[in-house]
């Protein structure tokens, strides 16, 4: 089988795809730079290191039964993306290997959960605080303007009484 780089075969496949790789998880990261600009390698095993990788594709990549149909002209034996690539599994194995990770995700939203339960409550003491020093404020000005209205209740009927004798 014809070997090429990486950088190759990406190319090869940019003229047909939308292909961007976000984290090349599937090459060495330590020396990506050989990994992938000078290592050369074949289609299979690039399609391999492609779906061990974060990429965002179009989804006529998904689709298609030979990635490298149009540069091999050979449909049947060129590499596919995922069902060649990806191992095969029994249900029961998917299984096993995604409960860790949804039990983590679980206990992660419980947490969180939990998070903005507290923060709701928080909240809900501090508007209680704001509205019962408002109320307290009320009453104190309540009773300022009771005694104001008071003295000038008894300053009137002083008035009055003075008026009276005249």
């Amino acid at each position: 089988m014809e070997k090429k780089t990486s950088k190759e075969w990406l190319s090869i496949l940019k003229q047909k795809y939308t292909v961007e790789i976000h984290e090349p998880d599937g090459w060495d990261r330590e020396n990506l730079k050989y990994s992938f600009i000078q290592e050369e390698i074949t289609a299979d095993e690039f399609l391999k290191r492609l779906n061990a990788s974060t990429i965002e594709v179009d989804s006529s990549f998904l689709k298609a039964k030979n990635v490298f149909a149009d540069y091999t002209g050979d449909i049947e034996t060129s590499p596919r993306f995922y069902d060649e690539t990806l191992p095969k599994m029994k249900r029961q194995d998917k299984i096993k290997e995604l409960l860790p990770g949804l039990r983590e995700l679980i206990l992660s939203l419980n947490s969180v959960s939990a998070d903005l339960a507290h923060l709701e409550v928080a909240d809900n003491v501090k508007a209680y605080q704001r509205v019962r020093k408002a109320l307290i404020d009320h009453e104190k000005a309540v009773r300022d303007y009771r005694y104001m209205i008071d003295n000038h209740r008894k300053e009137a009927q002083k008035v009055n009484k003075i008026a009276k004798k005249y």
